[in-house]
C-alpha cells in the first residue's frame, strides 16, 4: 500500500467513528429532552452505534504494537521526539481505548434502568425526585464523554494534515499511530512550535526561572495573606474547582442565577468558564499539568504559613481526593467522578502537601469516588464493616451498603477519609466536610429510605419529616462514622437522638469522641476557645462541640483562583527567562509567548524544585 493510500484509509477510518459519535450524541440529546414513553427507540439506536464505533475501534487499533516497534528503531530527531511524546500520553490513550467499549455501554444500561424507574415512581413524588436526579447525572456524563470523543477524532483530522509533513520512514509510522486510538488532541498538545529563543535556553536557566517565580509567588501569597484576619481560610485549592473563573470572587458566583447564559449548572457551564479563561489570558485547568497544580499547591501553602503559624491561623486545604472542575456541580447536583479519571494522578498535590508538613487541617469533596474506593477494598474490615454492623439496628445490611459505596459522597466514606486520608497517608488533622447544605450532597440521602424510615419512628411528630431526617440525623451520624470532625454550615442537628444513638452504638461513640479530642486539641494548639457547653451530659456536649462549634465553622473562603494565579507563575517565569519585564506587564505579550511555550516539558524540573525544596 503506498503512503498516499494509506493517509486515505486512516482519514476514512476517523471519519467512520466520527460519523458514529455524533449520531449518538443526537440520540442523547433526544434521551434528555424528549418524555420517557418516546425514548426507547433512541436507546436501541445508542447501544447499536456504541457497537459501530467499538468496531471502528477495533479496526484503528489493530497496528498499535508493531507501531511502537517501528518508531523504537527509527533514528530521525523528529521520530524521537514523537516516540516520546506517544509514551508520555500512553496511560491517557489505553484509557480511552477502553472507556467507550465498556464503560458507556454500562452508562447506557443504568440510563435504560432508570427509565423504567422514573415510569414505576411517576405517582411517588419523592422517589421520582431522586430518580430523575440519577437520570440527568447519568444522561450528563455520557454526553461528557461521547463529546470528548467527539474531540479527540476531530483534532486527529488536523494532525493527519500536519503529518504530511514528516519525511518517510517516521511519516509512516506516524499515521499508524494517530488511526490508532483517534488520539491526536494529545499528540498536538505535546508537538506545538517552540519559540527559536526558547529552544536555546539550558536547563539550569529554566531551573533558575522557576526559582525566581517560586519566590515570587510566596511573597505574593504571604501579601494575599495580610489582606485578611479570619482564623480559618479555606485555601488551598490542591484540585481544579473554580480554576477558570476570572473577576473579582464573590462566593455568589458559583450559583447558577449568576450565569443565565449557560441555562443549566452543567457541563456546557464549565466549558463557558474555559472559554472565558481563555479570553481572559488565562490557563485553563486542560492546559496546566497536575505538577505544576502541585507545584504551586506548596507554594502557596508555604507562603501563606508564614502568617498562619505566628497568628494562630488555620489554612484548610481542600477538595480531598481531588478532581477537575467537575466538583463545582456538587453546587447543584450529585457528581460521581469514574470514568476517565485518573485518581492517583489528581491525589498527587495532596500527597506533596502531607509531605510538606504544614498542612493541619483538610477538606473533603462531596463528589463520588467509587473506582477509587474500589483500589482500597484493604479498609473494608476495618471501616466498613463497624459501620455495616451497627446500622442493622435501623435495618441496614451489606447490600444496602454495597450500593451506597458506589454514589455517596467521599464525605461520608470510611474507606476515604479514615483508610486512605488517615491510615494510609497519615493526616492526623482537622477533617472538613465541604457545606453539608449543597443540594449534590444533600440529595443523595434521600436514596436511604430503610435508614430514614427506621429513624422517623423515634422522632416526635412536629419535626418529622424526611428533610428533617435527613440534615438533621442522618448527615452527621455518616459523616462522623467516616470520619470528619467539622461539618462545614451545618445549621441543624438532632442532639438528643444523635446523642442517644452514641449511647447504644459503641463504634459510633468512639468515633464522636476522636473528632471531638481533634477539634479540642486545635483549640488549645492556637489558644482558641471552645463553645460553652449545653447539655449536662458528655456525650450530648460532645455533639454539640461537634455540630455547633462556632470560632471553627467561621471561616472566610479567599479562592486561590486556580488559572488567574498559574497565570502569574507563567507570566514571572516567562519574564525572567527572556529578561523582559513587559512579558510579566503585558498580558496580550505573554499569551503570544505562552502559546508557543512547551509548558509540558517543564514538569521534570518542577519535580526537581517540589523535592528539594519543598518536601
Amino acid at each position: 500500500m503506498t503512503l498516499k493510500e494509506e493517509i486515505e484509509k486512516t482519514v476514512e477510518q476517523v471519519a467512520a467513528e466520527y460519523s458514529y459519535a455524533l449520531a449518538l450524541q443526537g440520540e442523547l440529546e433526544i434521551l434528555e429532552k424528549e418524555p420517557t414513553s418516546k425514548t426507547r427507540k433512541e436507546l436501541h439506536k445508542a447501544f447499536r452505534l456504541l457497537r459501530w464505533i467499538g468496531k471502528a475501534e477495533r479496526r484503528v487499533a489493530a497496528s498499535e504494537l508493531s507501531i511502537i516497534k517501528e518508531l523504537n528503531q527509527l533514528s530521525s530527531e523528529q521520530a524521537t521526539r514523537i516516540l516520546k511524546q506517544l509514551k508520555v500520553v500512553e496511560a491517557k490513550l489505553v484509557r480511552a481505548a477502553s472507556l467507550y467499549l465498556g464503560d458507556l455501554r454500562q452508562e447506557l444500561q443504568d440510563i435504560e434502568t432508570y427509565e423504567e424507574l422514573e415510569q414505576k415512581y411517576k405517582h411517588d413524588e419523592i422517589k421520582l425526585h431522586s430518580v430523575e436526579h440519577k437520570l440527568s447525572s447519568l444522561i450528563q456524563n455520557t454526553k461528557k464523554e461521547v463529546q470528548e470523543l467527539i474531540h479527540w477524532i476531530q483534532a486527529t483530522e488536523e494532525v493527519l494534515k500536519e503529518a504530511k509533513t514528516i519525511p518517510d520512514p517516521g511519516r509512516r509510522s506516524f499515521l499508524k499511530r494517530m488511526g490508532a486510538l483517534a488520539a491526536g488532541a494529545a499528540i498536538a498538545s505535546y508537538a506545538k512550535p517552540l519559540l527559536a529563543a526558547e529552544r536555546l535556553f539550558s536547563s539550569e536557566e529554566k531551573m533558575n526561572a522557576i526559582l525566581t517565580a517560586c519566590t515570587f509567588m510566596e511573597e505574593f501569597f504571604e501579601g494575599q495573606m495580610r489582606k485578611t484576619g479570619e482564623k480559618i481560610l479555606l485555601t488551598p485549592h490542591a484540585d481544579y474547582t473554580h480554576f477558570n473563573r476570572v473577576g473579582e470572587w464573590k462566593h455568589s458566583m458559583i450559583q447558577v442565577k449568576q450565569w443565565p447564559e449557560v441555562g443549566s449548572y452543567s457541563y456546557d457551564f464549565l466549558e463557558l468558564m474555559r472559554e472565558k479563561a481563555r479570553v481572559a489570558f488565562q490557563p485553563t485547568d486542560e492546559k496546566v499539568s497536575i505538577l505544576e497544580r502541585s507545584l504551586i499547591t506548596l507554594i502557596d501553602m508555604k507562603g501563606r504559613s508564614k502568617l498562619a503559624f505566628s497568628e494562630n491561623r488555620l489554612l484548610v486545604a481542600k477538595h480531598f481526593p481531588g478532581g477537575g472542575p467537575d466538583l463545582e456541580l456538587t453546587e447543584r447536583e450529585p457528581v460521581v467522578l469514574e470514568n476517565g479519571y485518573d485518581h492517583q494522578a489528581y491525589m498527587l498535590p495532596f500527597r506533596y502537601l502531607l509531605r510538606q508538613g504544614l498542612t493541619k487541617a483538610i477538606m473533603i469533596s462531596h463528589a463520588a469516588y467509587p473506582r477509587l474506593e474500589g483500589d482500597y477494598q484493604k479498609f473494608y474490615t476495618k471501616y466498613e464493616l463497624p459501620v455495616i454492623k451497627e446500622l442493622a439496628s435501623l435495618g441496614w445490611t451489606e447490600t444496602h451498603h454495597a450500593a451506597w459505596m458506589k454514589i455517596r459522597p467521599a464525605t461520608t466514606s470510611p474507606t476515604l477519609v479514615r483508610g486512605l486520608l488517615r491510615e494510609e497517608l497519615g493526616f492526623q488533622g482537622l477533617v472538613y466536610a465541604d457545606a453539608v447544605n449543597m443540594l449534590g450532597f444533600t440529595s443523595r440521602f434521600h436514596e436511604l429510605t430503610v435508614l430514614i424510615s427506621a429513624i422517623s419512628k423515634d422522632i416526635d411528630e412536629e419535626i418529622n419529616n424526611e428533610n428533617y431526617i435527613i440534615k438533621g440525623v442522618l448527615i452527621p451520624i455518616l459523616l462522623i462514622y467516616a470520619g470528619v470532625d467539622i461539618l462545614l454550615l451545618n445549621r441543624h442537628g438532632e442532639y438528643s437522638y444523635i446523642s442517644k444513638f452514641a449511647s447504644s452504638h459503641p463504634y459510633f461513640r468512639r468515633c464522636l469522641e476522636e473528632a471531638y479530642e481533634r477539634i479540642k486539641r486545635q483549640h488549645k494548639l492556637f489558644g482558641w476557645k471552645m463553645s460553652h457547653d449545653s447539655f449536662g451530659d458528655a456525650t450530648s456536649n460532645m455533639v454539640w462541640a461537634i455540630l455547633n462549634t462556632k470560632l471553627i465553622n467561621t471561616w472566610s473562603d479567599p479562592w486561590d483562583r486556580g488559572g488567574a494565579i498559574h497565570q502569574i507563575f507563567r507570566r514571572k517565569y516567562l519574564a525572567i527567562l527572556y529578561k523582559d519585564q513587559s512579558i510579566f506587564d503585558d498580558k496580550q505579550k505573554f499569551w503570544e509567548m505562552h502559546q508557543k511555550t512547551d509548558w509540558a516539558a517543564l514538569d521534570s524540573l518542577y519535580k526537581q524544585v517540589i523535592e528539594q525544596r519543598y518536601i
